[in-house]
């Protein structure tokens, strides 16, 4: 088949595409990607994050690379620390300046013909989502079609988990609830107690793009004396079975 099999909860291995931000990374050795011919709108891209099978008109099998692109299409984007994004290790990561929103757009382009791409299926993680009160980092986001969070989760929500057959309920927010600062999580594959409780997995069906607002607290509440959040990112992790 061509398409994936209707499937609310967990995605089905065979049509699922794999978003390895920790493989990228260590390949590509990059800091801050490039967004060269781009428009003034982009923030980020990074090139060849993975790869979607299909067939041609002929029937014959064919690999295509796909970017990731990710824009600010009003100009909300304001980092403080520019070179915190690109690569954090084994994620994805954006630095917002304290006290603004970011208003971003993630979009697939295939990598020869910088055409969209829509990807069948495929998850989508925030990591470390922390910080109190009005420090507390927040994320809006839209498109999934469910979510997964630790069963102790450190994370509010204004929705059901997993409850794709009930779109009008599910969230569109996810924010820090908790009273902790916890330690950066270091691998989406071995997460462990508190790195889960602040972490959100979300499953994409049928997706060329999603729009994300990263909200980075008020400016002047940084118990650290910070000027920015730094919001980190990939595919799946280990709160869903990895295919």
């Amino acid at each position: 088949p061509s398409r994936p099999p209707s499937h609310p909860l967990v995605a089905d291995c065979n049509y699922a595409v794999t978003l390895d931000f920790h493989k990228w990374c260590e390949e590509n050795d990059a800091v801050v990607t490039g967004c060269t011919g781009d428009g003034d709108g982009c923030v980020e891209r990074f090139p060849s994050l993975g790869v979607i099978g299909g067939k041609d008109e002929n029937g014959d099998r064919y690999e295509r690379p796909f970017d990731l692109l990710i824009t600010s299409p009003d100009g909300s984007y304001n980092p403080h620390e520019p070179e915190m994004n690109g690569c954090n290790g084994a994620f994805g990561g954006l630095n917002v300046r304290l006290g603004t929103d970011a208003h971003l757009k993630f979009e697939f382009r295939d990598s020869a013909t910088d055409e969209v791409v829509t990807l069948p299926i495929f998850y989508w993680s925030f990591f470390d989502v922390d910080g109190v009160g009005p420090y507390a980092e927040s994320i809006d986001i839209s498109g999934f079609s469910s979510f997964s969070l630790y069963e102790d989760t450190e994370i509010k929500h204004d929705g059901v988990p997993g409850n794709a057959l009930k779109p009008e309920v599910l969230p569109t927010y996810f924010s820090a609830g908790g009273t902790t600062e916890p330690e950066n999580p270091t691998d989406p594959k071995t997460l462990e107690g508190d790195e889960k409780a602040h972490t959100v997995t979300m499953l994409f069906y049928e997706t060329s793009s999603f729009l994300v607002t990263l909200h980075s607290g008020q400016d002047g509440y940084s118990p650290f004396g910070a000027d920015s959040r730094n919001f980190w990112f990939s595919g799946a992790s280990n709160l869903v079975p990895f295919c």
